[in-house]
């Protein structure tokens, strides 16, 4: 049986290293392929997975859900921009997440890690100047959406990765998380949204490595 799951993980480990190359709606199609897969095979056995790894894999999924959401809208606003144009937003995931690609085979994945590396990352994107124009308004819903759901999902990350949280930690974390956010704010509508794609691309390699764990590889 474990030979027939770790066969599953494979495939999962294989498509989670294709993100630092191509973030899109068909690398997150992939990625949920795979996951999905090991749901079904560990619905029939529940005994290959320990609660932790059940429930890593549920906000894998939810998070695949929303990427795949995010990055469907998104190739979908940008249809009918020129193909040169529409790569660049596409282009712009990879932008320093080779960076960051060690997690999927780090030995341990820490909340100031998950954070620095965000904030890092999402700066890069600020200071880059490839931006490509579109509706305002349907961009500026997109963003508002899914900056929502990022906003929750750091939140999230904050307590999923640590065994004590006093109240000083908890307050530090807000002014960190806050604090960005505001400075995510005054930044311009299209640099949001890349910031946003490029959360997406970190926090599901995140939540990947987290389920690659949990599993025992």
């Amino acid at each position: 049986m474990a030979g027939e799951r770790d066969l599953l993980v494979k495939g999962l480990r294989a498509k989670a290293r294709g993100i630092p190359d191509r973030f899109d709606d068909a690398t997150v199609m992939a990625l949920r392929s795979e996951l999905l897969a090991i749901d079904a095979y560990l619905r029939v056995h529940p005994r290959e997975a320990s609660e932790r790894a059940r429930r890593a894999l549920e906000r894998a999924l939810s998070l695949a859900g929303a990427a795949h959401a995010f990055t469907s809208e998104l190739r979908g606003l940008l249809g009918q921009k020129e193909k040169s144009e529409k790569a660049s937003w596409f282009d712009l995931s990879s932008i320093g997440i080779l960076g960051v690609e060690n997690i999927l085979t780090a030995d341990r994945v820490t909340v100031p890690r998950i954070l620095m590396s965000s904030l890092s990352e999402a700066l890069m994107y600020l200071a880059s100047r490839q931006y490509v124009g579109g509706a305002e308004e349907v961009l500026r819903g997109l963003y508002r959406q899914h900056a929502s759901s990022m906003y929750k999902d750091l939140w999230a990350l904050a307590t999923d990765f640590r065994k004590t949280l006093s109240v000083y930690d908890v307050k530090e974390l807000q002014s960190g998380i806050d604090g960005f956010f505001e400075r995510l704010e005054a930044a311009p509508l299209q640099a949001r949204i890349a910031v946003v794609h490029q959360f997406y691309a970190l926090l599901l390699m995140l939540r990947i490595a987290d389920l690659l764990e949990a599993l025992g590889t």
